[in-house]
C-alpha cells in the first residue's frame, strides 16, 4: 500500500526542469515539414529531420552557453567536461551508424539514424534544463 502511495505522488516531486517544455517549436516545425507533401518519400522524411536536428543542436549549443554563464566556477567546469563528452559521444555514435556496414542495412537507415539522434538531442536539453532548475 505504501508504494500505491509513492506511485501517486511520484508527479508532483518530480522536479519541472526534467519535463520537456509545454511547447517544442523545433517538434512543431518537424511535425509540420513531415506533413507535407514532399515528406512522402524517405528522402522528404529525412531532410525534415535533418533540419530538426541542426535546429535541436543549435538549441542545445545556446542552452549550454546561458546554463554555463550562470554556474559557479567548479560546476561550471564540470558541465563543460560533460558536454564535450556527450559531443564526441554523439560524434562517435552517429560515425558508427554510418559506418561501412550501413551500406546494405537500406534506404530507412538514414531516417531512422536521423530519428535517434534527434531523440538523443531532446534528451541532452532535458539534461541541460536540470542546471537551470533554480531559475
Amino acid at each position: 500500500m505504501a508504494a500505491l502511495g509513492i506511485v501517486l505522488f511520484l508527479p508532483w516531486i518530480i522536479p519541472a526542469a526534467w519535463a520537456a517544455p509545454a511547447t517544442d517549436p523545433v517538434a512543431t516545425r518537424l511535425n509540420a515539414c513531415l506533413a507535407t507533401p514532399a515528406a512522402t518519400t524517405t528522402a522528404g522524411m529525412v531532410a525534415c529531420t535533418g533540419d530538426a536536428l541542426t535546429a535541436y543542436d543549435h538549441a542545445i549549443e545556446a542552452l549550454y552557453r546561458r546554463t554555463l554563464g550562470r554556474l559557479d566556477p567548479v560546476s561550471a567546469k564540470l558541465l563543460r567536461t560533460s558536454q564535450q563528452r556527450w559531443r564526441a559521444y554523439r560524434a562517435a555514435e552517429l560515425a558508427a551508424a554510418h559506418g561501412p556496414w550501413s551500406a546494405d542495412a537500406g534506404t530507412i537507415l538514414p531516417l531512422e539514424v536521423l530519428s535517434l539522434a534527434v531523440s538523443a538531442d531532446r534528451q541532452r536539453l532535458a539534461e541541460l534544463r536540470l542546471y537551470r532548475s533554480g531559475d
